[in-house]
């Protein structure tokens, strides 16, 4: 392991590679991006800030609220957040941020899942479910379509 120089990173934020380039969720919701593997010109990028979740309250949720996963899914940053709420974000050649949008949600897990990608899918694994007991899942959600 070698240290390199990096922004302050969020508890439980995220961190993900697009591209040529690793994204990292700050402090104060501020995401950051560097070219690699030198990680030299770290620049800030365009996040989101509150939003309405897709389904269910209708109060503003804060998404860093963690965890957040960052991956790449095509020429498309995506966030998966606390409730299984996903948001994405078009990149540019230069791998800059466009605007993020609420995309969709994966039903059946509320928090503590994982997310693992391949260039053209997102597979959300395990989790916990709702509220009261806590429930565990051993299920797989994708975004593939066969």
């Amino acid at each position: 392991w070698t240290e390199m120089p990096a922004p302050a990173a969020f508890f439980d934020g995220g961190a993900g590679i697009a591209g040529e380039r690793l994204y990292v969720l700050g402090t104060g919701g501020a995401l950051h991006s560097a070219s690699l593997p030198g990680l030299a010109d770290w620049r800030i990028e365009k996040t989101w800030e509150l939003y309405r979740p897709v389904l269910g309250s209708s109060a503003a949720t804060d998404p860093n609220m963690g965890p957040v996963n960052l991956h790449a899914l095509g020429d498309t940053l995506v966030a998966t957040i606390v409730g299984g709420n996903t948001l994405t974000a078009p990149l540019d050649a230069a791998g800059r941020v466009g605007t993020w949008r609420i995309a969709s949600r994966f039903y059946g897990v509320r928090s503590g899942f994982a997310i693992a990608s391949l260039p053209r899918a997102l597979f959300a694994l395990g989790g916990v479910a709702g509220q009261g007991p806590v429930q565990r899942h051993a299920e797989v959600w994708s975004t593939r379509r066969e």
